[in-house]
């Protein structure tokens, strides 16, 4: 099976945190039979990192998820089983029972083993070459989210940048993080592009686990989200752009030792 065959989300409409949880079924697509339990894996876990879904969340349940996916029950079931054995999500019974996001850490990880097709390799000009491609995917994303986006897709990158809690653990942090530029793509209307971030990403964080690098501060990284989120809910587009280069030039330091300079 092609990658372009696995299933991917398709935000085809306004996704609100929280509620009833069969509400954003809608993001999902039904899956080819081979292999479908690593392609529904593949489809929750993607859901997880694009922020359809975050911590605290709960699922929708198994067998709307297999008459949406197009699978059985069992086939959902084992993929649910993969993601809890990672430590993402947790099966809870009772009233208010169902499976429920405990956790992010895991998920770039979880994804990264799954798509991964051959080892990768990384070098510094590599990284240089993927953070100049950044700049114009996400500015394009956070323009036109705050020229399109509603007010649901608005609450959910608020919500989205109220969780990066600087009391995370990394990974958890990282995670959360890149959950906010993803959503960036789900909220602009644009859905190539949406696709665009996420392999973008994909390969991103491939390549930075190869890299001792630092972090930046967690109290800085959390202000510099709100900054941007603020600037992209203003629907101003000179401070979008200007949030933007402000963002993206703190990760250029960081990773590179000086912002990206272009002609």
């Amino acid at each position: 099976m092609t990658r372009t065959a696995r299933v991917r989300l398709g935000a085809t409409r306004s996704i609100a945190a929280g509620g009833d949880d069969d509400r954003r079924l809608e993001v999902f697509q039904p899956v080819r039979v081979q292999k479908a339990a690593n392609e529904v894996c593949i489809a929750v876990l993607d859901a997880l990192r694009s922020g359809v879904f975050t911590v605290g969340d709960r699922l929708p349940r198994e067998k709307d998820l297999a008459e949406r996916f197009d699978v059985s029950v069992n086939t959902v079931s084992e993929a649910l089983g993969i993601v809890e054995r990672a430590g993402i999500v947790e099966q809870r019974r009772g009233r208010y029972g169902g499976t429920y996001v405990v956790s992010l850490a895991n998920v770039r990880v979880v994804l990264a083993s799954m798509l991964a097709s051959s080892e990768h390799s990384g070098s510094q000009a590599q990284l240089r070459g993927l953070l100049e491609l950044r700049r114009p995917l996400e500015l394009q994303a956070a323009l036109l989210t705050a020229t399109r986006a509603g007010d649901e897709h608005m609450v959910q990158l608020r919500r989205l940048a109220d969780a990066l809690d600087p009391g995370l653990d990394t990974a958890e942090f990282r995670a959360t993080d890149v959950q906010f530029h993803l959503y960036l793509g789900e909220a602009c209307g644009n859905t190539r592009l949406r696709d665009y971030l996420r392999t973008y990403f994909d390969e991103y964080q491939l390549l930075r686990d190869r890299f001792p690098v630092q972090h930046l501060e967690r109290d800085v990284a959390a202000r510099l989200q709100h900054r941007y989120l603020d600037a992209i809910a203003s629907r101003d587009r000179e401070r979008v752009v200007a949030a933007a280069d402000e963002h993206l030039s703190a990760v250029e330091e960081l990773l590179l030792g000086a912002r990206l300079t272009f002609p």
